[in-house]
């Protein structure tokens, strides 16, 4: 390693402002003092600027056989290191950067008597355009100094576009009133943030849902009537239009970047509303286009190039001929396929330009679905590349509310370099290089403790890791029983404890604090296990209790305590959980929306504390010499079950039956083209002939083998019955 109080850094740049952050970041990796006297007989030297801008530079990158160099383009370098001097040469500012970046990969992980490998780079990015977006209108928002975090981590992994997914968490001086109190984001921070980024040479790009998932704002009593369905902005109502161009109005000048997303994806309800007739004359392509037509003259006056999701135009071809061509068609699908030809060249084919969009699988999960989420990237991209599109963006939806965005670091990494060199297979090892350049670890053992915890996702009872499983019950209501399947709940603890053992192996140096969200991760689903076997035991001690109440008194009362005990070892741990949970979520995210994340985990631990308080009076009233309760009447009448359920339904009624014992011969989905041919989505309205409209909803049972749907049922203001 270059001593840190032998090296000397050589400008060869005309204008140093220009790249003061690198050149600060260039300082902050060899530990060099920024305002320390350049010694100019220091045995060492970094070299770096524009061959173009200094002669001698220039000569000197000849003379290594390092210049001129034709592939690199604006954000390729050049780096070459010898024993005592580093050459970082490039075109233009962004190469500089992108080659201290490699530098700082290179440094970490080293210890300082280490010396880096004498080794020559050229290296230019696969695409024009490498971002990722965040979903910050599902539950978490981002403090600014997070995202300001997310920036710096962006550009080191070499993005260049940051986007965050926003339908209701911007707070404008013309419309403030649909925005989170408290939580938004102003547009004056919006141009911080976008003013923060460019200097890490990342622009940020415009983003506000425009046409569907409006259901945040049109939930407010003023904006209702802008609405179809509920979800639906509805083209109809000339309000829209002023309300979005206000918005547009606001938004668009604070971003750096030439682009503004107006999404409009999943229009589903489009044409099963106010909008049926139109639709029904003109065709879903044509309203749906006329609407993003008007959107795109919009955004035009704020010389801002439109991007929107393409899911409409690829499932209605007619849309692509009602667009104009320079509008950017984000294409996406996030499950891994064979092939991804399908959501590209259509709409190649019809001359738009297109960007690959794959996703990290945060969705209603406790954990992103890492597997999943690697083969989407590694398909999607590389079927963009082979079809020469001109950029990728990462997605990662919060849809549930819940995520954690420290635990999507390495699908963003994986995402980042695929979009800067697409072929990787020569390099190979993935995970050695993301554990050393996110984390300064030699060691593997960050990505083998992640890799072990995605062993859960292929489990029946953690299938997929989603998040339903925190809204299991565990304990029945007062009067009534509940089943619980133990089944492979035993590998689930196995995996728990390697996977803690792999991370308490690893050894970062840089963003340790990542660990402690995977800490949290291997603890909740140890307390998932724990917490059922521990209350199935409890309920056999009471069991056992009653038994004995009339023989043998005493030995009964021991096992009163030991099922006072079992309960107290769900309790403890569950305040640590929630506790935990609470601080990994301040340490990202505004306080908003945390209290409706917590009430499972508060629900729970009331749960608990009442049982608990249950089996303390009846323990009370067993050394009075009154019998016990039943079980039902303490909440601990749960037996062990086997088997396995469908959870998970999407439901939609209860409708009138006015044929008496005759109604389950109507078919009430009529209007879906019949109960056999419906393809209903969570969310979507039907219109019977009476005009009732009916909203079909996802329902999932908290109650293992049991689908109890009565308590769920209610009529919603809008007429509309819903769950």
């Amino acid at each position: 390693m270059l001593r840190p109080d032998d090296i000397r850094i050589q400008l060869a740049v005309s204008d140093t402002n220009g790249i003061a952050l690198t050149t600060d970041e260039l300082y902050e990796v060899f530990e060099i003092e920024k305002n320390q006297t350049q010694d100019k007989s220091s045995t060492s030297v970094i070299w770096l600027g524009f061959p173009a801008e200094d002669k001698r530079f220039e000569r000197l990158c000849r003379q290594k056989g390092i210049w001129p160099e034709s592939r690199i383009g604006e954000e390729g370098y050049v780096l070459l290191i010898e024993k005592n001097r580093i050459i970082l040469a490039a075109n233009e500012k962004e190469g500089l950067f992108y080659g201290v970046q490699t530098l700082k990969q290179l440094v970490r992980g080293r210890k300082k008597e280490d010396r880096l490998p004498c080794l020559k780079i050229i290296d230019w990015p696969e695409f024009l355009y490498r971002g990722m977006q965040d979903d910050i209108s599902r539950g978490p928002i981002p403090t600014m100094e997070f995202m300001k975090t997310q920036i710096r981590r962006c550009a080191e992994l070499k993005l260049n576009m940051l986007s965050y997914y926003i339908e209701n968490v911007v707070a404008t001086k013309s419309h403030g009133d649909f925005a989170p109190a408290g939580a938004a984001i102003s547009v004056e921070e919006w141009r911080e943030l976008s003013d923060f980024a460019e200097k890490y040479q990342i622009k940020l790009v415009g983003n506000f849902q425009s046409f569907s998932h409006f259901e945040k704002i049109l939930s407010y009593p003023q904006y209702r009537h802008l609405g179809e369905s509920g979800r639906l902005l509805s083209p109809l109502v000339p309000e829209s239009y002023e309300l979005l161009a206000d918005i547009y109005a606001e938004m668009a000048p604070a971003f750096s970047s030439d682009f503004f997303n107006i999404n409009s994806d999943e229009t589903w309800d489009l044409g099963r509303g106010s909008t049926k007739q139109i639709v029904d004359n003109l065709g879903v392509a044509k309203v749906y286009a006329n609407h993003l037509n008007r959107l795109y003259q919009e955004l035009q006056k704020h010389n801002k190039r439109m991007m929107m999701w393409a899911d409409i135009a690829l499932e209605h071809k007619e849309v692509c001929d009602l667009l104009p061509k320079d509008i950017v068609m984000m294409t996406w699908e996030y499950s891994p396929l064979d092939s991804y030809i399908d959501y590209i060249k259509p709409l190649q084919n019809a001359g738009f330009e297109v960007m690959v969009c794959p996703g990290v699988l945060n969705s209603n999960r406790l954990m992103p679905e890492l597997k999943m989420a690697r083969d989407n990237i590694r398909g999607l991209v590389e079927e963009g590349a082979r079809n020469k599109v001109m950029g990728v963006l990462l997605t990662i939806w919060d849809d549930g509310g819940m995520a954690l965005f420290s635990r999507d670091w390495y699908g963003v990494a994986y995402a980042a370099e695929k979009s800067w060199n697409v072929d990787t297979k020569k390099g190979g090892q993935f995970d050695k290089r993301f554990n050393m350049a996110v984390y300064g670890d030699k060691s593997d053992n960050v990505t083998k403790s992640l890799w072990k915890i995605m062993e859960l996702a292929a489990l029946r009872p953690t299938q997929e890791l989603n998040d339903k499983i925190l809204k299991r019950k565990i304990i029945p209501e007062r009067g009534q029983y509940l089943r619980i399947n133990l089944e492979q709940w035993d590998r689930v603890l196995e995996i728990c404890d390697e996977a803690e053992q792999l991370l308490a192996m690893a050894d970062p140096k840089i963003n340790e604090s990542d660990l402690d969200y995977f800490r949290f991760t291997i603890e909740q689903y140890r307390f998932l296990a724990q917490s059922r076997m521990n209350i199935l035991a409890a309920a056999k001690n009471y069991s056992q209790a009653l038994e004995l109440q009339t023989s043998d008194r005493e030995q009964g009362r021991r096992f009163l305590i030991k099922a006072m005990d079992k309960v107290g070892k769900i309790e403890e741990p569950l305040i640590g959980i929630r506790n935990w949970f609470r601080r990994l979520w301040l340490q990202e995210n505004n306080v908003y929306w945390l209290e409706h994340i917590l009430y499972d985990y508060d629900k729970r631990l009331q749960d608990i504390s009442d049982v608990t308080q249950h089996l303390f009076r009846a323990i009370a009233d067993y050394d009075k010499g009154h019998f016990l309760p039943p079980p039902g009447e303490v909440r601990l009448d749960i037996e062990k079950a086997s088997g396995d359920y469908f959870q998970g339904w999407l439901v939609c009624g209860p409708f009138p039956n006015s044929g008496g014992a005759y109604g389950s011969d109507i078919d009430y989905l009529e209007v879906m083209g019949g109960e056999l041919n419906a393809r209903p989505f969570a969310g979507e309205v039907i219109t019977l002939t009476n005009d009732d409209q009916y909203r079909w909803g996802k329902f999932n049972s908290p109650e293992f083998g049991l689908v109890n749907l009565a308590s769920y049922y209610q009529e919603n203001g809008a007429g509309i019955r819903s769950l």
